[in-house]
């Protein structure tokens, strides 16, 4: 992956260059205008900060290090929520625009010179759980559906030439899989292996509404029922880190802009660990465990040390949640690795290549015209998961599409 690289549409990013320029002045303008006056609008300014809470006298929400008003975009965020001034949600949507720009696409345009084509690296050892990480650059925390200038990044990255397609092969909920094994919780179990959408099941849980109910209005962003689902889904994925009810109000929040207080939010947490008692188990026992033995470990065979005892209370509770996922995610990357062994494997013999990866996605080309193929991904992925882990007890199932590009791959009979 890194000495291939995968190719860039320069042309297109080139023009996606040119519509952010635009918008980002367009922006400025209208920002400028709100204000009554010019300012500096990066994040450092002293000019901004000034504007803000010495000129508009608007409360400070957070300080930087250094002791001075922030500034920053989680700031603006909090500002722009609490007072009745637009130019705050532009400028919101210019940081980000101006981040893409620099960070991103010029930033493409200017490594993939030499042969079109990006060339990041891969970390094998770079996160405390072994997950791949990507840097020079890092295509693993690309906003890739950019809808302030309603720009579709992941379109950029083609196959190597006009003779191949691009496969995108996704992990269903991969970590939650790997909960299974760990919790040995029934209704999870359940769950997958009856082909529930567990969204869906989380959210009948802690709502009035039925599974089937929230299930047929899940694509409907009008209804209370998908609100719930979206919240089921923050509650899924916060378990794995121990989330607690004040982070859960705050994502809840910060991200789906649903307001609830820290009460409710603890009632949504009771409520799943009476839904998965086998959940409530396994983080118990892995704290107990790690207080005992300083130390936790995988089905796959990992160790992560914890010398618990020389922290105070709260880097305590912070090694507690670290520990609870540190299973889950180390067992997780390491399937997904042998999922990406097999399949480069299986790929070169048929004169195609992995591209890149982005946590549980596998991003690859093969020859147009190679016909079905999910028998042989079954195979590799599915049946050669169960092979790998025995111990796990749902199936290691995946979504694969395909397309001209990594932004335009769709589900289809392959």
């Amino acid at each position: 992956m890194e000495y291939h690289g995968v190719k860039l549409d320069r042309d297109r990013t080139q023009q996606y260059s040119d519509i952010l320029t635009e918008r980002l002045a367009e922006l400025q303008d209208s920002i400028w205008t709100g204000m009554g006056e010019r300012v500096n609008l990066s994040s450092s300014s002293p000019e901004l900060s000034n504007f803000l809470y010495k000129k508009e006298k608007l409360d400070v929400p957070k300080y930087t290090a250094s002791g001075d008003p922030s500034t920053d975009a989680e700031t603006l965020r909090v500002l722009a929520d609490k007072y009745n001034r637009p130019y705050l949600l532009d400028l919101l949507a210019y940081r980000k625009l101006d981040k893409c720009l620099h960070t991103y696409i010029n930033n493409w345009l200017d490594l993939s010179k030499a042969d079109g084509h990006i060339h990041c690296s891969f970390n094998q050892i770079g996160t405390a759980t072994y997950r791949l990480s990507s840097s020079n650059p890092n295509l693993q925390n690309v906003p890739f559906q950019l809808k302030e200038a309603n720009l579709n990044l992941k379109s950029l990255f083609l196959p190597d030439s006009d003779d191949y397609e691009i496969y995108d092969a996704d992990i269903s909920n991969a970590e939650m899989r790997v909960l299974t094994a760990y919790s040995e919780d029934e209704a999870l179990i359940d769950a997958f292996n009856s082909g529930k959408d567990l969204h869906c099941l989380t959210a009948a849980g802690i709502s009035e509404y039925t599974y089937d109910d929230i299930k047929a209005h899940k694509e409907d962003k009008t209804s209370d029922q998908y609100r719930k689902r979206q919240l089921a889904k923050k509650i899924n994925f916060g378990t794995i880190y121990s989330m607690g009810p004040d982070k859960l109000k705050d994502q809840l929040w910060t991200e789906l802009r649903i307001q609830e207080t820290t009460e409710q939010c603890q009632k949504y947490l009771d409520d799943f660990f009476k839904a998965y008692p086998g959940v409530a188990t396994y983080i118990r026992e892995t704290k107990k465990f790690v207080e005992n033995n300083r130390f936790t470990w995988t089905f796959t065979g990992h160790r992560r040390r914890f010398n618990i005892i020389e922290f105070d209370n709260s880097q305590t509770a912070r090694m507690f949640r670290q520990a609870i996922n540190a299973r889950i995610q180390t067992t997780s990357s390491d399937l997904v690795m042998y999922n990406l062994i097999d399949l480069h494997n299986w790929l070169l013999q048929r004169g195609g290549r992995v591209l890149i990866t982005v946590h549980d996605s596998i991003v690859f080309q093969l020859p147009k015209g190679i016909g079905p193929i999910m028998p042989d991904l079954k195979r590799l992925i599915t049946q050669g998961t169960a092979e790998r882990a025995p111990w796990l007890p749902v199936e290691w199932k995946f979504d694969v599409g395909k397309g001209p590009n990594y932004g335009e791959v769709h589900e289809e009979a392959l």
